[in-house]
């Protein structure tokens, strides 16, 4: 697809312009081909684009920071599974990777498990899940302080907290990050997360597939 500027200026050189007057009460495909640019123009937060079942070419909504490099995370164990009895829990988003250390860098990541979106929870775990491997496969689970962006909307800034045996284990472990909504093909919302690795071991991001 061409750039929106080259695309709207070809756009506009194929319009049929002429001297004579239009009927005032039949749109003239001028006047269409217009109001189709100005619509394009508008949707300000569309730069990625997809095709439907017909295969024509359709845009999908999102802020650019969605068509940029991001690195998905898979794992079973980072999914958010509560239960009362511990699941393994030595792994750890450090680098570089190692039997425990995943191997996390600084940048964009994207959480699926299963082809299904997930997301950083914005809630600590309830107390009774607050402890080694009670969540997911680590010792400190994320957590995300801060509200989810609207799609079209810029990252936003957040900042992740971990919870072990209370809401927040430890105040220094906190950790900057951004996040940002998107739009898949199939018009499915999910999130970005601009992460940054923890500080120590046994500290990890995991992510729920509860929106």
């Amino acid at each position: 697809m061409p750039d929106p500027p080259f695309f709207l200026f070809i756009l506009f050189c194929s319009l049929p312009f002429s001297s004579s007057s239009p009927d005032t009460n039949t749109p003239t495909l001028l006047s269409l081909e217009l109001r189709t640019i100005a619509s394009y123009i508008n949707i300000q937060s569309v730069k990625h684009f997809g095709t439907d079942d017909a295969g024509n070419i359709i845009p999908i909504a999102g802020h650019p920071q969605c068509m940029m490099d991001y690195t998905t995370w898979t794992e079973d164990w980072r999914m958010v599974r509560y239960s009362t009895q511990p699941q393994a829990a030595n792994h750890c988003d450090q680098a570089p990777a190692s039997s425990t250390k995943s191997g996390l860098t600084s940048g964009w990541h994207r959480f699926v498990f299963n082809g299904v979106h997930a997301r950083i929870p914005t809630h600590p775990p309830p107390k009774q899940y607050q402890g080694s491997g009670k969540t997911c496969g680590t010792t400190a689970v994320s957590w995300m302080d801060g509200s989810l962006p609207s799609l079209g909307e810029p990252p936003k800034d957040v900042t992740m907290k971990f919870s072990y045996d209370k809401d927040e284990y430890d105040t220094n472990a906190r950790k900057p990050a951004k996040v940002v909504a998107c739009l898949d093909e199939n018009y499915q919302n999910f999130y970005l997360y601009h992460l940054v690795p923890v500080t120590s071991c046994y500290y990890a991001y995991c992510a729920t597939t509860a929106f």
